[in-house]
């Protein structure tokens, strides 16, 4: 048995049951409150993280107009799509280490993305 009995109300700050006053308020029109995931695009990179070598695919439901690819020191690599929903990153020419993925879409909307290649 363990010689120090635990005492919740000698070891913790507690409030009585059933006493809440005094905790404060906030007041939120939370009903009439929406997000607008309108501008939202889905897409899909894989492999992430990716081996020097490996093709990586980018696919997205809408239309891809262009991407950009930064590594960590700003240089700036144009990737264009092979097809209207597609591309693909041939990361030979690339180092390891941590990009982000920039990709504008023809809708208007851009998405980034962290990309590790090993």
């Amino acid at each position: 048995m363990n010689p120090i009995v635990f005492n919740p109300t000698l070891e913790w700050d507690s409030l009585p049951d059933a006493t809440y006053s005094g905790l404060g308020s906030h007041s939120c029109d939370c009903i009439t409150s929406s997000t607008d995931n309108s501008k939202q695009s889905s897409y899909v990179v894989y492999p992430n993280p990716a081996n020097i070598g490996d093709n990586i695919e980018v696919s997205t439901f809408d239309n891809i107009e262009k991407i950009f690819l930064y590594n960590i020191e700003g240089k700036q690599f144009v990737i264009n799509p092979i097809n209207s929903k597609q591309a693909i990153i041939q990361n030979g020419e690339l180092s390891s280490g941590n990009y982000i993925l920039r990709i504008l879409l023809e809708n208007g909307n851009s998405v980034e993305h962290k990309l590790i290649i090993l």
